[in-house]
């Protein structure tokens, strides 16, 4: 018997500080606004904050931004430089900061400016530099001990001869000399200053070999070398190292790979050593080193090169004083860094950017952002005590949330065993579980652990947190999704199903119910039987915990038409639940359904259940994308009551039951295609349909021409043009990708970093995929889904096999406010290329808009004319073949509902002004004392 636990335990852990390390010694990961904005190098400032600098490629903005010891904001100051990105960054001697930026838009050309900003982020100087015949050729700045800077790069003359360039500005921005310096580098791209006072400047010639040279304050040429090495070097970043020596990162190619190269030299050019190594597994043929462009030392002489290889998080590689590997770590973060420093913390901060944002992480010596580990296992408890016991097994794909008072949250999925290690900063942290899979009111947890964090470096064990069965049962849950549906083409779905509940499904079986569009090719099971549209597959018995697919694949008919919306469903047996329904639960269980015969549609509701509702519920129709016809009903046991709508000519119609949780079913709905033309479903996609049995799975998607191979999508849709979406509804997320190359993929990888505030990382929950793949959610919400060895052919080899999916659901955050926006898009990686970044898709929070509610006495509306529509300041609205007895009253509304406009008229027409009123899709309406006459849409532009 399954008891209520109410008790709560707590863990105390007070651990004293390590001796000289102050509480600000933690590690974070920070992602800052606006989107795509990118951090190209970050300087530590004089408090122990940072100061970043890079560009918004959306926008073509300049990215600066200040932030505190612990990455919170502290200003931002995203202008339009003339469209110039910033590169490089340097602190100024009043505690200002300096950058250079490149492809700032000139009257002639692109070219380098300097942009000077005060410690509050005012701009207080700029200085353009010329470079006639190589725009953007500067490529660093440093400061130098006068207060001014130092700026090196390339240059050419009138013959396009390459030179290597110093540029030297004064404190207040003014030019003092410009000077070409040396034999020619190629791609000259640090400069650092060295012990003695002189500067040493890397870079490459000959074809691919790092050069070093040293210039003097004045600019003067000290000394050059060149070091010849097998095959083909290039340099990236440049160190004075702390035994006052000089190391050059760089790249070389070797054994057909790309390897990093490390060179180490004394002050006066003289090697001591070179290292080239591959960090990753040489008998991998598909891992490359794809990016790696700056490095740091820690106090001891150890060098850090943080890495990204296209796939997995950012990784952090450590050297030895000798150049030597040590280890290569994982940081959790997606993305890759452009600039890495040693901070007066001993830590180090990293700045780049993800598949959206810019990032600074700040990690220890060890590659963690934080130092503080919990370990423990989320299990089954057998006998309700809330302990592990030897006998009760731990529960896989269970996501591990610690909440800190602040709303702060840390998300970790749990490994086969149940097992899990969360890292986490100081403070206070309550531990919940969410199963990814299945109704979340299979499991209730057995109690909260309550964890207090002092200090940093600490191991916390057996941090273990029940979970009971709230019922003895088999627990079917199938989905079906697909990919894209183009005419005369055929298209595969992949069928999932999963045993969530805790006893064995006997002889189960899965029936598909197909679109009379859809015409079946072939599948992964052998067919049972077919019943018209109607197909059934044996499967085997389901045990507890297990999960397996199978494909079918559909015809796409070449009378289906684009715009055309085609449902699949397929229903698993047994489809039983033992469950307890809610505790607002009235005993009945409504459905709607609906028909279409002739000239007449009707929707049917009718009570399941064995007992009668106790209390009204509202329902809707709606027209396209209009409100037709609102109501209540309240039905006994067996009893139905039909909705008729007359003359319903050539429109989709959407029937919607809203539900308080009396019902067994939260919000039934029926969706009935036009009645003349058919295949016009496109409202299954813009509303929930309703499917709250899991043993029951709906697929709805739009027939297509041209596509983007690469997309996102969330459904429902929403409704209208603001995919207006009710609060606290879930959402389903789509991501499709196609190998668009030349070549086999091996592995698709898919990053999306969720949107916190508005999506709970908690809750996420994988639906179905075209491929076999693994899944994690990690730190503050990053979901990773990643198909390993996919082999996914080129689509110029095989079109059809060249496509795959994804699909999850989420839940919202808690009751957003009307008119939030949730945005998402993602990141998807083929083998080692560069990211494809998804469309973003957005939903706003809001209420189904009462447009326009059917007058059963006036069954047959006007017709209208608009005219201009769409319109930027004035429309006449004329209603056509009728004269209204009294003055007419129209209302404008918007995407929210809101009534913007209400104004009187006489007469059958009427001359709208626009005055004040915001662009975008607009519905109207005219009524004449109370009786509806006219009503449509209008969209008011710039």
């Amino acid at each position: 018997m399954i008891q209520n636990m109410n008790f709560s335990r707590s863990f105390l852990f007070i651990l004293s500080f390590l001796a000289g390390i102050s509480a600000s010694a933690q590690g974070f990961y920070k992602a800052y606004a606006p989107a795509t904005a990118k951090a190209q190098d970050v300087v530590q400032t004089d408090d122990g904050g940072y100061f970043m600098t890079g560009h918004v490629a959306q926008d073509s903005l300049l990215f600066l931004q200040r932030v505190s010891t612990f990455g919170q904001v502290v200003w931002t100051n995203h202008f339009n430089f003339n469209h110039a990105k910033g590169i490089a960054a340097a602190k100024a001697a009043d505690g200002g900061f300096v950058v250079l930026t490149e492809f700032y838009a000139d009257t002639n050309g692109y070219k380098n400016a300097v942009l000077k900003v005060n410690a509050t982020g005012a701009a207080t100087w700029s200085t353009i530099i010329d470079n006639n015949f190589l725009p953007n050729g500067l490529r660093d700045i440093v400061a130098t001990p006068d207060g001014g800077f130092m700026l090196v790069g390339d240059t050419r003359d009138s013959s396009l001869n390459s030179k290597n360039w110093l540029v030297k500005l004064a404190a207040d921005g003014s030019i003092s000399w410009k000077k070409t310096f040396g034999i020619s580098f190629l791609q000259t791209c640090r400069i650092v200053e060295l012990p003695t006072g002189n500067f040493a400047i890397s870079g490459g010639r000959n074809g691919g070999d790092i050069s070093l040279a040293t210039v003097s304050p004045s600019g003067d040429l000290l000394w050059q070398t060149t070091f010849a090495k097998a095959e083909y070097q290039k340099s990236y970043d440049l160190l004075a190292t702390t035994d006052g020596g000089i190391a050059v990162l760089g790249t070389t190619q070797s054994q057909g790979r790309l390897e990093l190269c490390v060179l180490k030299t004394d002050l006066n050019g003289a090697e001591l050593w070179f290292k080239h190594l591959f960090p990753y597994d040489v008998n991998n043929q598909y891992q490359i080193l794809l990016y790696a462009n700056s490095f740091a030392q820690d106090l001891a002489g150890n060098y850090y090169i943080p890495l990204w290889n296209g796939l997995e998080t950012q990784e952090l590689l450590k050297l030895n004083s000798a150049g030597d590997h040590l280890w290569k770590r994982e940081t959790g973060v997606s993305g890759y860094a452009n600039a890495i420093i040693h901070t007066s913390d001993n830590y180090f901060a990293l700045a780049g950017a993800d598949d959206s944002n810019a990032f600074l992480l700040k990690t220890d010596t060890e590659a963690e952002i934080f130092s503080n580990r919990i370990l423990g296992t989320v299990f089954r408890d057998e006998n309700i005590d809330c302990t592990l016991g030897a006998a009760e097994t731990g529960l896989a794909n269970f996501i591990l949330k610690a909440q800190a008072p602040s709303g702060e949250s840390f998300y970790k999925k749990t490994n086969v065993d149940g097992s899990y290690e969360i890292r986490l900063p100081e403070g206070d942290f309550e531990l919940f579980v969410t199963p990814s899979f299945g109704p979340v009111g299979l499991y209730s947890q057995c109690d909260t652990p309550q964890i207090t964090v002092v200090g940093i470096n600490q191991l916390i064990n057996n941090q273990n947190v029940g979970v009971e069965a709230v019922a003895e049962c088999p627990l079917l849950e199938v989905e079906i999704g697909g990919g894209i549906l183009r005419r005369c083409v055929s298209t595969r779905y992949t069928v999932s199903w999963c045993n969530y509940g805790n006893l064995i499904a006997d002889n189960p079986s899965i029936q598909i119910t197909a679109d009379t569009a859809l015409e079946y090719v072939g599948s992964g099971l052998p067919l049972v039987s077919q019943n018209g549209n109607i197909y059934t597959f044996n499967i085997p018995d389901v045990p507890v915990g297990v999960c397996n697919s199978f494909y079918v694949d559909f015809l796409v008919k070449c009378a289906a038409s684009v715009g055309d919306v085609i449902c699949i469903e397929a229903h698993a047996f047994p489809d039983t639940s033992c469950l307890p329904p809610g505790a607002a639960w009235d005993g009945s269980e409504l459905e709607v359904s609906g028909t279409c015969e002739g000239n007449e549609l009707s929707f049917k509701i009718k009570n399941k259940g064995n007992a009668a509702m106790t209390q009204n519920l509202d329902y809707v129709i709606i027209e396209d994308h209009i409100m037709y016809m609102q109501g209540q009903i309240k039905l006994g046991a067996g009893n139905d009551t039909t909705i008729v709508v007359a003359s319903p000519g050539g429109a989709c119609y959407l029937g919607k039951l809203f539900n308080n949780n009396t019902s067994i079913v939260s919000h039934p709905t029926a969706v009935v295609e036009n009645c003349i033309a058919g295949g016009n479903l496109d409202l299954a996609l813009q509303f929930e349909t309703g499917e709250n049995n899991y043993a029951i799975s709906t697929n709805c998607a739009a027939v297509v021409g041209s596509f983007d191979p690469n997309d996102k999508t969330g459904f429902p849709l929403g409704w209208n043009d603001e995919h207006l979406l009710e609060r606290n509804q879930d959402i389903e997320y789509l991501i499709r990708f196609q190998n668009t190359g030349n070549d086999t993929a091996f592995l698709v990888v898919i990053r999306d970093t969720l949107p916190l505030a508005t999506l709970d990382p908690g809750s996420l929950r994988p639906v179905a995929a075209s491929h076999p793949y693994t899944w994690d959610v990690t730190g503050t919400g990053i979901a990773t889904f990643t198909f390993a060895n996919i082999l996914l052919p080129d689509s110029s080899t095989n079109e059809p096999a060249s496509h795959g999916f994804v699909r999850f659901r989420i839940r919202q955050q808690p009751d957003l406010a009307d008119g939030t926006r949730i945005k998402n898009n993602a990141a998807i990686y083929f083998d080692f290329n560069e990211p494809v970044i998804t469309n973003e898709y957005f939903h706003t929070i809001g209420k189904i808009v009462v447009v326009a509610t059917h007058n059963p006495s006036n069954t047959q509306l006007l017709d209208y004319a608009v005219s201009p529509n769409p319109f930027s300041r004035e429309a006449t609205f004329v209603l056509k073949n009728y004269t209204p007895k009294s003055d007419v009253t129209f209302r404008l509304i918007n995407a929210l509902g809101n009534v913007v406009r209400e104004e009187r008229f006489p007469g059958n027409s009427f001359l709208f002004n626009a005055k004040n009123l915001a662009t975008g899709l607009y519905f109207f309406q005219i009524e004449e004392n109370g009786a509806l006459l006219a009503t449509g849409k209008v969209a008011i532009s710039q």
